[in-house]
């Protein structure tokens, strides 16, 4: 006899990096984006009113108007191919995902709730224009828990470090995204030095074996990216839980996160 339906969706879930997040607040400007300062307490609680609204709970004004959210730029190089980035973009009246690789830069519209697929090997930045008094919302899940340090990484055009600061880093690779998008040159030398370097850092990683290992042992890489466990993911979401978000607890929240405030409730299911 088989293991039962929801078991089975939780051992998945086990071996997978999930949770949601609010993208960094920006405003147009031209050629490109600025970022808006913001404090941790601030988008602490930013993402706990857009969760609260994506489970039906009451929500109360959140929002300004004239900006839009936008992701750092970031990939990863993959191990065998995986794993993949599964992305819904919510609570926007408009959004796009821009994919920078070696043949250059494309961009695409993203429906609500559609599943992005985010493959090893290219860089991309989610972007929406928030719905009135919001902002956009992210579910995020990874198909299995490699480190995240080394094996994902903000942008940079010449090698600089990544600024730690969210605004310095923001403004940095966005710049670096819209360069490379106009010089497929130097995007694709870039972007194959940068893939390389994160494929040292985790190649030999025996952290990354294990979470691949498991991954593949629990059926992770054949799940898809099944709506089922975007559903569970959103069970997850009690009261209790997005009260710790709103305060910031460090197992629940973190800023500044490749999305923006983050939410990771992948330690909901360690024991």
């Amino acid at each position: 006899m088989g293991m039962p339906w929801a078991a089975r969706q939780e051992a998945i879930l086990r071996t997978r990096l999930f949770g949601y997040a609010v993208l960094f607040r920006a405003r147009e400007v031209p050629g490109g984006f600025e970022p808006v300062d913001v404090t941790a307490a601030d988008e602490a609680k930013a993402l706990a009113r857009e969760l609260e609204l994506h489970v039906g709970g009451p929500v109360g004004p959140n929002g300004h108007r004239g900006e839009v959210g936008i992701s750092v730029p970031f990939g990863r190089c993959g191990i065998d191919g995986r794993p993949l980035e599964h992305v819904r973009v919510l609570h926007a009246e408009q959004a796009w995902v821009d994919t920078l690789g070696p043949g250059g830069r494309h961009t695409r519209v993203v429906a609500e709730g559609e599943t992005i697929l985010v493959e090893p090997g290219v860089f991309v930045r989610f972007r929406g224009r928030p719905r009135r008094g919001g902002r956009v919302l992210v579910a995020f899940q990874t198909e299995d828990r490699s480190p995240l340090f080394g094996h994902a990484t903000p942008l940079s055009a010449l090698g600089q470090a990544v600024p730690s600061d969210p605004a310095a880093r923001l403004r940095q690779t966005t710049a670096a995204f819209e360069t490379m998008g106009l010089d497929k040159a130097l995007a694709g030398t870039r972007l194959q030095e940068l893939f390389a370097q994160m494929a040292r850092s985790v190649g030999e990683d025996s952290e990354v074996a294990a979470a691949q290992t498991a991954a593949r042992a629990e059926g992770s890489y054949a799940a898809g990216p099944a709506a089922d466990l975007f559903d569970d993911t959103s069970r997850l979401l009690t009261p209790d839980v997005i009260h710790r978000i709103r305060k910031g607890d460090a197992t629940l929240f973190r800023f500044p996160g490749m999305f923006g405030a983050v939410a990771p409730l992948f330690p909901l299911l360690e024991s």
